[in-house]
């Protein structure tokens, strides 16, 4: 089971870090447009707002992949400490600690 996590949460990191360089460089070219000189341009114009657009969309993914990846390793946690509460138990032969597992 933390072997399938480990290969969830490995995925999410490359997808958070892809998203990370996407982000980096629509923004270095969003701050290359916007020193250049649009009025004479109408491409260039545009190009600045569907930059601006991917950028937010950017950021919203970004944003919901790093929500993702703390979920995932609260769960994580969760788990294994229910691993841990339940390996006492069996050890000590307690009865409530086992119920408090469940």
């Amino acid at each position: 089971m933390i072997t399938a996590c480990a290969i969830v949460v490995n995925g999410l990191i490359v997808r958070y870090g892809s998203l990370g360089d996407r982000l980096r460089i629509v923004n270095h070219e969003l701050s290359d447009l916007q020193e250049s000189d649009l009025a004479h341009n109408q491409n260039k114009a545009q190009r600045l707002q569907e930059l601006e657009s991917l950028l937010r969309d950017l950021l919203k993914h970004h944003h919901f992949v790093h929500d993702a990846l703390v979920l995932t390793y609260t769960s994580i946690l969760v788990f294994m400490l229910d691993m841990l509460v339940i390996a006492i138990a069996v050890a000590t032969n307690a009865s409530w600690l086992s119920q408090m597992a469940l």
